[in-house]
């Protein structure tokens, strides 16, 4: 009897090991469950290879409202930092999304300076800490070397290009299962060149584009890119590119027309082009910029209603529209002369 209950008692107690010892969906604790991303080209055309299938980014920008990108055909996003990452990546990967990561570097508009080699150790290595944390998190698709840190820099930045070129090699060797991606802030004033011949260890190129995208990836190639390019955001024309008031207020185009901004944006820079692996569309929640409403893909608050930006993606990523589409706005037009009407 004591040779049963002791029998009955290991059995149970390893059962009971097994359970507690299972990881959680969505919380990956080793090696075993990280994803293989690679960067590959095929008859003159690249994309990227997730765990041996080809991948297409169907990306936004923003890391709210995952479930209503699922249901409208979107499989990625992209963030701006590391900061809290677990919980985003841990939601993203219940629902199949891939994240790519973004590492914030510090810009030298804001006082920093890449000339200084104890600031630019220290920035890379903070990094690289947050790539040891979280390489093994499945959901992770690429690494987003920096933000727009280009963006107002004065004077030479050929130090800045290479400390972040150095920032993606150290990434890469700490985890070679992922790409790196640069991105900056469009490609205009020459810089396009200085990452050519500064950042050979860059593997994709990440564009941030408003009034100009639909040329963007057209231009990067026609400056001498031949490596792999994202579209990492788009949208509307920004408020920095459109006509003003009197008084000198930016004037906001309506969401049919930026709605129909993203749609005509898209299928100029993006589809069909063999550079090009994907895009973020900006911005996949809401935020203040200018107005509350002028990059938003849907009306603020936690329900807020979903814009035409989203419906026009929706359409760009799986060829149908939404059943329920968003109402479109169409300007007021009178039907006959108007010389004599009175106001009101």
């Amino acid at each position: 009897m004591i040779s049963l209950h002791l029998t009955a008692f290991v059995i149970l107690t390893l059962l009971l090991l097994g359970c507690a010892a299972a990881p959680q969906s969505g919380a990956p604790t080793n090696a075993a469950s990280s994803t293989l991303v690679r960067v590959e080209k095929v008859d003159g055309t690249f994309r990227l290879v997730r765990n041996g299938q080809p991948y297409f980014i169907r990306g936004v920008g923003g890391t709210q409202r995952l479930d209503d990108l699922v249901a409208l055909g979107g499989n990625s996003i992209r963030t701006w930092s590391s900061y809290q990452a677990e919980p985003v990546l841990d939601r993203a990967h219940k629902l199949n999304v891939s994240v790519t990561v973004g590492l914030w570097f510090k810009h030298p508009r804001h006082g920093y300076s890449y000339d200084d080699p104890a600031f630019v150790r220290k920035e890379i290595d903070t990094h690289l800490a947050d790539v040891r944390r979280l390489k093994h998190h499945p959901a992770i698709l690429m690494w987003a070397v920096g933000n727009e840190v280009e963006l107002g820099a004065q004077g030479d930045q050929t130090n800045m290009w290479r400390a972040l070129n150095q920032a993606a090699k150290e990434i890469k060797q700490i985890d070679p299962s992922r790409p790196t991606i640069l991105i900056v802030a469009e490609i205009f004033d020459g810089k396009l060149a200085q990452i050519l011949q500064h950042c050979p260890d860059i593997d994709i190129l990440g564009i941030n584009s408003y009034g100009s995208m639909d040329t963007s990836t057209a231009r990067a190639r026609a400056q001498g890119w031949d490596r792999p390019i994202a579209v990492t955001e788009f949208g509307p024309r920004g408020w920095w590119e459109v006509a003003k008031t009197a008084w000198g207020a930016p004037i906001e185009p309506n969401s049919t027309d930026k709605a129909d901004t993203y749609f005509s944006r898209y299928f100029a820079a993006v589809n069909d082009n063999p550079l090009v692996i994907g895009s973020f569309a900006f911005l996949w929640g809401q935020k203040q910029e200018c107005t509350h409403t002028w990059f938003g893909m849907f009306l603020p608050g936690a329900e807020g209603s979903r814009l035409g930006a989203a419906d026009a993606m929706s359409f760009a990523w799986t060829g149908r529209w939404p059943a329920n589409r968003c109402p479109r706005i169409w300007d007021p037009r009178i039907d006959g002369p108007t010389d004599d009407l009175a106001p009101g």
